[in-house]
């Protein structure tokens, strides 16, 4: 789905009434931002998809392993992660 196209000024008009007339509660928000992210990834490809899944519920969890660690542990948590993600690029 390329930006300058209808079918962009369609889905972002129906998103942004249903983000700002429909859903007015933080959880039901953040899902709709999550479900109009994942149809507009599908827009473009759809086979990307489960990566897409698979990468932000891995990135979930160890974001909550950060979290619950403490002091040094934390420390190599967070650099082990920027590392990894630094040699990935």
């Amino acid at each position: 789905m390329l930006f300058n196209t209808p079918l962009f000024f369609v889905f972002f008009l129906s998103f942004f009434l249903l983000y700002n007339f429909v859903f007015l509660k933080r959880n039901p928000r953040l899902l709709l931002i999550l479900v109009s992210s994942l149809i507009f990834y599908a827009g473009w490809n759809y086979r990307f998809i489960p990566l897409l899944v698979f990468s932000g519920v891995v990135d979930y969890f160890v974001a909550i392993g950060i979290q619950h660690s403490e002091g040094k542990k934390r420390r190599k948590l967070a650099i082990g992660i920027i590392a990894i993600g630094r040699c990935a690029v």
